[in-house]
């Protein structure tokens, strides 16, 4: 039991590193800047994913940023993407990037010229290939020696950096934390 915790720490860090170790500052600075500028982000995805999504819109509501998500609805999905224009952003995370209902979304912006950021962990994937911006995650997790599993601990990563490099570059956002703090707390 030890040997396998100590072999699932080894992978996560691993995750960790071969996420965040890979990205380049230049195209950082693009994704952060369209997201920003963005009057809305829709973030989408499904399945085992969709817990990053809601995670996504609750941290960037947090620091100012107006996301919301379809609650895993694909139709819901597409009728927002449709109702988004040329001043917000999709961001569609996608462990293998090729789920047909989130490329079929990804499409449907890209028709209206909405900026579009992936997340997977397939550069070469269909989603990944139709967006403007990809973020590759690194995942090593496996079952059984050589069985694959899906860790969602990448695509929280690259959220967690995404929502603290926007913090560092606007840290008059920490005071929206403040604010959001003061009203849930009891």
């Amino acid at each position: 039991m030890q040997a396998a915790l100590a072999q699932i720490e080894k992978n996560k860090i691993d995750e960790l590193h071969a996420t965040l170790g890979q990205i380049s500052t230049e195209k950082l600075e693009k994704i952060l800047t369209i997201i920003e500028k963005s009057r809305i982000i829709q973030i989408s995805a499904e399945g085992d994913t969709y817990p990053v999504a809601a995670d996504a819109v609750y941290k960037f509501n947090q620091i100012g940023l107006l996301a919301f998500a379809s609650g895993g609805n694909v139709e819901t999905a597409d009728t927002q993407t449709m109702n988004l224009g040329m001043n917000d952003c999709l961001i569609v995370i996608s462990n293998s990037g090729e789920s047909a209902p989130l490329l079929k979304e990804v499409k449907l912006a890209k028709q209206n010229k909405i900026k579009v950021l992936t997340i997977t962990n397939n550069p070469d994937s269909p989603i990944a290939l139709a967006g403007d911006y990809h973020l590759k995650t690194g995942v090593r997790q496996t079952i059984l020696e050589n069985q694959y599993y899906f860790s969602r601990v990448a695509a929280f990563t690259i959220i967690d950096a995404l929502f603290l490099l926007l913090i560092k570059r606007d840290e008059k956002r920490i005071e929206k934390i403040k604010q959001h703090e003061k009203i849930v707390s009891s």
